[in-house]
């Protein structure tokens, strides 16, 4: 999400960084996946609450996943950096209305109507908004609004695209993810979410070559991994289907899919042992999970 700020200031001292944690959560923002985002962000004010944006990014992020009334401390302190910065204020003055205060909420939107630009950029953090909201028509018109504004705007046909996958219209998910690759070919969110509309269509292929391509540019990336290797799984490839099912399960241990699916390879490949051991944790995960708004991590 090209609204959201990131530095390639270092924190210093042991361990993971300040800049590592908020790398995690610009790329777990871009994919909407906002409450881990917002996890990563809290990781990096943590070790250096004097980040670059930190709060900004956090309430950001707390603001789209919904979590009104924890954004609003973050959100407040961002202001005082950033106090005419339309972003922050849109999601100021939303959480405030949210959270039933109404006369803080009217003077942050009165400030948020004299300064809000008309940029692509903008509109892009509006469209996420709305479809943060399951606003799909307003999400839409927002999109295509920023890239009548700048036909390259990052974000724009990304954010189409999911709003097609959401409504099952694969062809015109198809379009989008490429249309956003042709402007930012080396996006790896749209290069995912592109090889999984693939893998829909039954394109194998070309889907497999671009799981791939992506995972030699983020491994760390699980969506990539759980989408490569259940398709090796079900090409009867049961040890690389293992391999990556493995790495995925490993980067999202509390996720009980990706253990189902691990353990079906394992099954596969004959370790009968290893499968019942992850049979038994999808069970156990199954019962502690909250049910979730449907992600992109696969069918």
């Amino acid at each position: 999400m090209t609204a959201l700020v990131c530095t390639a200031a270092l924190c210093a001292g042991a361990g993971e960084s300040a800049q590592e944690h908020n790398d995690r959560g610009l790329f777990a923002f871009r994919d909407k996946r906002f409450a881990d985002a917002a996890k990563e962000f809290e990781a990096a004010r943590a070790i250096d609450a004097s980040f670059a944006d930190v709060d900004f990014n956090l309430g950001v992020a707390l603001f789209q996943a919904g979590q009104y009334q924890t954004a609003l401390e973050p959100l407040r302190r961002a202001r005082k950096l950033s106090p005419k910065s339309p972003q922050l204020l849109l999601a100021l003055g939303t959480s405030l209305a949210r959270t039933h205060q109404p006369e803080e909420a009217k003077q942050v939107f009165e400030e948020f109507l004299r300064v809000q630009p008309d940029t692509a950029e903008m509109h892009v953090f509006f469209g996420d908004a709305y479809a943060s909201q399951n606003l799909v028509d307003k999400a839409a018109q927002e999109f295509r609004r920023a890239l009548e504004l700048d036909p390259k705007a990052a974000s724009a046909h990304f954010g189409l695209g999911v709003l097609a996958l959401s409504r099952r219209d694969l062809d015109a998910a198809e379009r989008e993810f490429q249309g956003e690759l042709t402007n930012h070919s080396e996006d790896p969110q749209a290069q995912y979410h592109l090889a999984f509309v693939w893998l829909k269509q039954e394109k194998r292929e070309p889907a497999l070559k671009l799981l791939e391509q992506v995972i030699a540019e983020r491994q760390d990336y699980a969506e990539a991994h759980y989408s490569l290797g259940k398709a090796l799984l079900e090409q009867g490839a049961w040890d690389r289907a293992v391999e990556h099912l493995e790495t995925a399960a490993k980067l999202k241990p509390a996720k009980s899919y990706l253990h189902y699916e691990l353990g079906r390879a394992y099954a596969r490949a004959g370790r009968r042992a290893d499968a019942d051991r992850e049979f038994q944790l999808t069970r156990k995960l199954q019962a502690a999970e909250i049910p979730q708004e449907l992600g992109t991590m696969g069918p």
